[in-house]
């Protein structure tokens, strides 16, 4: 049989690299539940078997994350206590034996009835991450559904193949948690996203992942061969002998190459004529940390704090929050470490706001801040009270007018007076910046930069609404274009103000850690780049190679282009 080649997008690759193994297709658990109505007497015993569900999938993660720590590193049992903390939420809890009293409806059906309601909370987010968010409340309610059920867990002790490639539907952060790791060779799923929780703990554990292919089962059966080629994106499928003599030299030859690549990590990202680039990580989870410090970050380029509003589908404390900064500033053992205030929208938020048609033009980001300038001050009030322990910097989203700023000065005038009244040491001179991801921003970058210590350029925001395009819209996905000319002339106007203002420039958005657009960031003069902690090595040994001076040249020439392909000509590919 010859080898079949199937071709994978690049967002399906979740964590790069190549595996060889044999495929393990796991059976799909049923979505069917039973429904059926009770009687008031049964109303009882029914509240009681769900609180039961709820206590047997609580001891289950607590094996599962007790073996993950002892097996696998601490790192990643952060993502399964969200789980454990969204089992004891009152919203999913209460709601749920409310729905059995009031409509007399079997565990499963009310169960089911919530789980629709909080899903749809984070189904239209506007930004990816918080998308995926919808899975780990769907995770967690099948595991509840399941027990409810007397469903069996999938058995994971032992794999099938020396070297296993799983194939699953979907796969929840228990799940592949509970895998063998010494047999495991990679992981390709029919759904989820580069930014669910699992893709983010098969990154941290480096192991070879394909996240929503689609129906794979329809080109591999069980057993079947496989070679995963994160690199060229491609699946290959009954290898032949010398294909696989090939696959295993390129395996060998790429795990020599990340080790000597992670050697030169911690050496500083220098160009040949002796300019600096910092790069920085962005960070979503504390467990992150430790990995982004082992490939090379110098500090964090932004720490999205949504997740620590969403994960357990209430407002945290200003105490929950002042704990978890100062364990990040502690862990990064004083690297600057730049913190981005709540960017969510508001049509979203815990479901108390009114849903708008178009939330990313809406109420979100700092336009609810400042709205709801209680929820805003707990945050910054938490971040003051954890400032001194590390190197700490606050940055603000969705900045589009001067008055903004100066409303949040005036919030922080106000935190500082209840601080100090309540005599809790902070720092006051807190480097305070903005992020550059709205056309406006760029446009009055001069103006603002008298009234902010640093840029932060989010490209993905700034691409899609300079461009009116959806990325995510594969109708219109062909004009996400970083070169384009319009999103090249907004880049060198924020970062030109920025130098003239003598404050720093940085970017946060994807392309900093793209290979292919190094080049023109460092004819930008931007101080420093943000991005997945994976891409640090490659990316400093690329700026490594290259000259500042060189890079100047070609993006002046790019900048008189009237094309995205006439300004790509002008850069090599990063390669």
């Amino acid at each position: 049989m010859s080898t079949k080649v199937l071709k994978l997008e690049e967002k399906s690759v979740a964590s790069p690299g190549i595996a060889i193994g044999q495929a393990y297709i796991v059976p799909s658990r049923g979505t069917h539940f039973p429904k059926y109505w009770i009687t008031d007497k049964e109303i009882s015993s029914e509240v009681s078997r769900f609180k039961q569900a709820v206590l047997k999938s609580a001891r289950q993660l607590a094996i599962i994350k007790d073996k993950l720590c002892r097996f696998q590193g601490k790192e990643q049992i952060q993502i399964l206590e969200s789980h454990v903390l969204l089992l004891k939420d009152p919203m999913l809890n209460d709601s749920s034996i409310q729905i059995i009293t009031d409509s007399c409806i079997n565990a499963e059906w009310a169960l089911d009835k919530v789980l629709a309601q909080l899903k749809l909370a984070f189904a239209s987010m506007r930004d990816e991450y918080l998308r995926e968010r919808k899975n780990d409340i769907d995770y967690v309610g099948r595991r509840i559904m399941s027990n409810l059920m007397g469903q069996q867990e999938h058995g994971f002790k032992e794999l099938p193949y020396p070297n296993t490639i799983v194939i699953a539907y979907d796969m929840s952060p228990a799940d592949f948690a509970s895998l063998p790791r010494h047999q495991l060779a990679g992981v390709i799923t029919s759904v989820g996203g580069e930014t669910s929780h699992m893709a983010i703990m098969a990154r941290a554990l480096e192991i070879p992942t394909i996240v929503g292919f689609g129906d794979i089962t329809s080109h591999v059966n069980e057993g079947t061969q496989l070679i995963i080629d994160g690199n060229s994106q491609q699946i290959h499928i009954q290898p032949d002998k010398s294909l696989l003599t090939l696959f295993k030299r390129k395996q060998r030859q790429q795990r020599a190459a990340t080790r000597k690549l992670l050697r030169e990590s911690r050496t500083p990202a220098v160009t040949l004529d002796g300019y600096h680039m910092h790069l920085m990580a962005n960070i979503d989870l504390i467990d992150e940390i430790p990995m982004a410090l082992e490939y090379g970050a110098e500090g964090i380029g932004m720490y999205r704090t949504e997740y620590l509003f969403l994960n357990q589908l209430d407002y945290p404390s200003e105490e929950e929050q002042y704990k978890h900064y100062k364990t990040i500033l502690k862990m990064m053992k004083g690297r600057p470490v730049t913190i981005r205030t709540l960017d969510i929208g508001g049509d979203k938020l815990f479901g108390n706001i009114e849903e708008h048609l178009n939330p990313a033009l809406g109420l979100r980001a700092i336009r609810l801040c400042l709205k709801e300038v209680e929820i805003f001050k707990t945050q910054l009030r938490a971040l003051y009270r954890a400032s001194p322990h590390g190197q700490l910097r606050i940055m603000f989203p969705m900045i589009t007018t001067c008055d903004e700023l100066r409303q949040i000065r005036s919030i922080i005038r106000e935190v500082h007076a209840e601080l100090t009244r309540q005599k809790h040491k902070f720092r006051h001179n807190i480097p305070l910046g903005i992020m550059v991801e709205v056309p406006s921003t760029a446009i009055i970058a001069d103006q603002l930069a008298r009234d902010v210590q640093f840029f932060s350029i989010g490209t993905n925001d700034l691409i899609q609404y300079t461009l009116a395009i959806d990325r995510t819209n594969e109708q219109v996905s062909y004009l996400y274009q970083p070169f384009h000319p319009a999103i090249m002339r907004l880049l060198h106007m924020t970062a030109t103000a920025g130098r003239q203002a003598q404050i720093e420039v940085a970017m946060c958005g994807e392309i900093a850690g793209d290979p292919k657009y190094i080049v023109p960031l460092l004819g930008l003069g931007l101080n420093s780049l943000s991005m997945n902690p994976i891409s640090i090595p490659r990316v400093k040994k690329l700026i490594r190679s290259q000259n500042q001076r060189d890079a100047i040249r070609q993006l002046e020439s790019a900048l008189l282009a009237g094309t995205a392909d006439e300004v790509s000509d002008h850069f090599p590919s990063g390669d």
